[in-house]
């Protein structure tokens, strides 16, 4: 079966154009991987561990916060826009560009002024290195929710590299160029708000690209449509996203938080930069599903049942074989890796093993939840994900206060390995053409 499924990669046009666009995505990826190792790698040695953890947990906050700035409209543009440009329905695309730009710049601003206000009644609890940076997080809010959102529309758009390369390469550069004007400002890169801020800059660079790149891939027909919405339609697919964002969050966003909160941020930042190497393990995962989303959503709406069954095939194959050897490659080289960093980053390479692990099952989640929210199944893979995010809260509230970052890494791996088994169900009930797929190892 496995030699069977690889034969698609190679002799199949349809194979072959998407091996070839997620190998694409993939050395994209792998750059902006080292670029993001380069940045951390830097920041990490000039802040500390104290100072990194005030700016990892600032971040955390923003991410959570992002939920409800975009509410879901980035992840929903990659299938509408998909969809609406393949039929040729140009006025629903048209309204979609335009009222879901407008819908996230009001919620992300409004999001932001009600952090920062309850940032200033809550001041006297935290200590002003923390209030500073989540202060200047609720600036970047904003910018980082617009900017994400004309991500997914150009990914909508199949431009796919080219909103990896803004975000995975682009992004980066600039945040390691504007660095030495820190440092030559401040004399050092002294608090994690001075982080915050070169990464606000580095963000606006990019929505300034992102702005241009989106007016040339606009189809002409644009012109001439007039803007119609589909808000009951919308809603419904952003709703469910949303929800799927939120216990994506407390899968792996609320770890942080809580040993921020238990053990302080000098602890929260040496888990989070743990984390950052872990994610290379499914670096290929996110490259192969930022690719055939779109493709999955088009077949689905042509009721192309044979196109969606071999995009999951080659998918299947391509994650399942690298997020393995990353694990395996992460593993060996994990303990130098964090000791570049700095000596106290090393405690955290029992909870890298750990994690590495957790996301192998993860790169075949990925894929599978991809699936389900392309084709109309996003309910299904909402209350799964609910089911294992709240198992995650449960484990990291028993786990956490007695092992710290191991028990975090612990229950994130007991959560993957359940939300597996729940997806494998659901695919396999709903999707009988796919039931042979879902098992990697067949």
């Amino acid at each position: 079966m496995a030699t069977h499924r690889m034969k698609y990669l190679y002799d199949s046009p349809q194979g072959r154009l998407l091996a070839a666009r997620s190998a694409g995505n993939l050395f994209i990826r792998i750059l902006s991987g080292i670029l993001a190792f380069v940045v951390q790698l830097i920041y990490a040695r000039l802040l500390g561990a104290d100072n990194f953890g005030d700016f990892v947990y600032a971040i955390s906050w923003m991410n959570m916060w992002l939920l409800v700035a975009k509410f879901g409209v980035d992840v929903t543009a990659v299938r509408f826009v998909a969809e609406y440009e393949t039929n040729g329905s140009w006025s629903l695309l048209k309204g979609f560009l335009r009222y879901g730009t407008w819908f996230v710049i009001g919620m992300s601003t409004g999001s932001a002024a009600v952090a920062a206000i309850a940032l200033y009644l809550f001041h006297s609890y935290l200590n002003n290195a923390v209030f500073m940076a989540l202060l200047a997080a609720c600036i970047l809010l904003p910018v980082t929710a617009v900017t994400q959102t004309f991500g997914g529309y150009l990914r909508g758009f199949r431009r796919v590299l080219t909103s990896e390369a803004l975000d995975g390469l682009l992004r980066p550069a600039i945040m390691i160029a504007v660095l030495p004007i820190a440092v030559i400002v401040y004399g050092v890169l002294a608090r994690g708000v001075t982080a915050i801020v070169i990464q606000l800059i580095a963000t606006v660079s990019v929505l300034i690209v992102s702005v241009l790149l989106i007016s040339s891939a606009r189809p002409q027909e644009l012109r001439k449509a007039n803007a119609r919405m589909e808000p009951i339609g919308w809603a419904h697919v952003a709703f469910a996203t949303v929800l799927a964002s939120v216990f994506n969050l407390l899968l792996f966003q609320l770890d942080t938080i809580i040993v921020g909160a238990i053990f302080g941020t000098r602890e929260a930042g040496i888990y989070a930069m743990v984390c950052n190497f872990v994610r290379l393990v499914i670096v290929a995962a996110l490259a192969v599903n930022a690719v055939l989303a779109p493709h999955i959503a088009s077949y689905f709406s042509e009721k192309n049942i044979a196109g969606i069954t071999r995009t999951v095939e080659i998918g299947l194959v391509i994650n399942g074989v690298t997020s393995i050897v990353g694990a395996v490659v992460l593993v060996l080289v994990g303990k130098y890796l964090l000791s570049i960093v700095g000596p106290e980053f090393a405690q955290g390479y029992l909870a890298l093993c750990i994690l590495a692990v957790a996301h192998i099952f993860n790169s075949i989640n990925i894929l599978l939840l991809g699936l389900l929210n392309m084709t109309g199944g996003h309910y299904y893979a909402t209350v799964a994900l609910a089911m294992a995010a709240c198992l995650n809260v449960v484990l990291d509230i028993l786990l956490i206060p007695r092992h710290g970052i191991e028990g975090a890494a612990v229950a994130i791996a007991i959560s993957m390995a359940v939300l597996l088994g729940l997806l494998t169900v659901v695919v396999r009930k709903r999707m009988p053409m796919l039931a042979n797929l879902v098992t990697v190892t067949r």
